[in-house]
């Protein structure tokens, strides 16, 4: 627990959209459905993933330029490692390492032309920085997660 707040952090990586309404969360086993009240963090991250999974991918503003599309095919290839490493740092409560795998993806998710990522790495970065309860952390984190999984090394067709 942070700042005495109790929350089932590996819950949060059980969030799964079923078709475009239904939507259930699965707390280690057990469903609850969109019938039964939600608590404000459910209905915040439910509310953030169906609108992200609306939005097919992401793409990156370099991935039309022929010097640098590699490149961002190489960091769209290394985001399953990164999104496993966040979540296993999130899952073990790891502060130190959190904090420094975010601070690295907002970087490199801004240099790889991938701008929409960088803020919400800055803003899970500082709430980590601030010590804020662990339910806000992790809705950020279920923010980014869900940004670094729509990436694209596609070029973006206007």
């Amino acid at each position: 627990m942070k700042n005495g707040q109790n929350f089932d952090r590996k819950a949060l990586f059980k969030v799964y959209l079923i078709g475009s309404i239904s939507v259930s969360i699965e707390y280690l086993g057990l469903a609850v459905e969109p019938a039964r009240q939600k608590s404000s963090l459910e209905e915040s991250l439910m509310n953030h993933i169906a609108t992200n999974e609306r939005q097919s991918s992401l793409y990156s503003v370099l991935a039309n330029d022929p010097d640098l599309c590699e490149l961002v095919r190489q960091f769209v290839d290394e985001m399953p490692g990164r999104i496993q490493k966040l979540t296993a740092e999130w899952n073990a409560l790891d502060w130190e390492n959190l904090l420094r795998t975010t601070h690295q993806l907002k970087g490199a998710a801004g240099s790889y032309g991938f701008g929409e990522i960088s803020p919400a790495a800055a803003s899970l970065e500082e709430l980590i920085k601030s010590g804020s309860p662990e339910s806000e952390i992790a809705q950020s984190v279920a923010s980014l997660v869900s940004l670094c999984k729509l990436v694209s090394a596609e070029p973006h067709q206007k």
